[in-house]
């Protein structure tokens, strides 16, 4: 019975771990990596290469950190 259960949250947390990524463009602004920052916002916000776009979200970010 719990057998069962077991066997999906250790595949759910092995997919975790591997396969979804975790990097905020927070995190890569606070470290001062803005290339990083903005490929996060093009991966995470969708932006379909507008680099227009992905600079609003850029300056919004950096305006909340500081």
């Amino acid at each position: 019975m719990f057998g069962g259960s077991f066997i999906f949250v250790a595949i759910a947390t092995i997919g975790l771990i591997f396969f979804v990524r975790t990097d905020a463009p927070k995190y890569y602004t606070a470290k001062g990596d803005e290339e990083g920052a903005l490929e996060a916002i093009k991966t995470i916000y969708n932006t379909e290469g507008s680099q227009i776009q992905a600079n609003k979200i850029m300056r919004f970010i950096q305006k909340s950190t500081n």
